[in-house]
């Protein structure tokens, strides 16, 4: 106790109340955290990030003081960045319990900006800081066709590199080359077929590779 740390001719009065009850402060207790498809909160998310997205938050607790809105703080940890970002989520409304917030998921993390830094293929943790037992996982896909978004299209014409040898990555960069799919392929295994090369996690070319 704070009265048995206390040597020489002074008594401790112990505290009449909390001094903390009537501050702003996180919920009490975590039900849930939820990363969301959009900014209207009303449908979580269930498919794939990628690099630029935006990404939202949503998370549900017990309100610490119903006459305030108050923040409830969430980390986001990634494959590249273990050590992950803070990122502060907004009560909707005082005594609602109910929290919302965005990041961009980026090449680098930048805490002052709300970016978490991914690679094309990793995973995000999202975890309550007053209840890390309360999280939810969010999975970045490589850069191709994304899940739920397949839809008819009309035949664009394009600018499109054919090549009839081993393809040839420069070096001293990060290159990738994905199929129509989105899967990273080597090289010296492409088939005939089209193909995407990116630099550094961006689409720069079409290749379409004839044997």
């Amino acid at each position: 106790s704070i009265a048995a740390l206390i040597n020489g001719p002074a008594n401790f009065e112990p505290f009449q109340a909390n001094p903390d009850i009537n501050t702003p402060n996180e919920p009490s207790s975590v039900t849930s955290v939820t990363a969301m498809t959009d900014s209207t909160y009303t449908t979580p998310l269930t498919s794939n990030l990628q690099i630029g997205d935006t990404l939202y938050i949503e998370l549900v607790g017990t309100d610490w003081h119903n006459s305030l809105t108050e923040p409830a703080l969430v980390i986001m940890r990634t494959t590249q960045d273990p050590y992950g970002i803070a990122l502060a989520l907004i009560e909707t409304d005082s005594a609602t319990g109910i929290y919302h917030g965005w990041a961009c998921v980026s090449d680098t993390s930048n805490d002052a900006l709300n970016h978490i830094g991914a690679h094309t293929d990793d995973t995000l943790v999202i975890t309550s800081h007053i209840d890390i037992t309360k999280t939810d996982t969010v999975f970045i896909g490589a850069i191709g066709i994304r899940e739920h978004t397949v839809r008819s299209s009309k035949v664009e014409t394009c600018r499109a590199t054919i090549v009839s040898s081993p393809a040839f990555l420069p070096t001293l960069r990060h290159y990738q080359i994905y199929d129509i799919t989105g899967r990273t392929v080597s090289p010296d295994k492409l088939q005939q077929g089209i193909y995407y090369l990116a630099k550094d996690g961006r689409i720069v070319s079409k290749i379409i590779y004839l044997r």
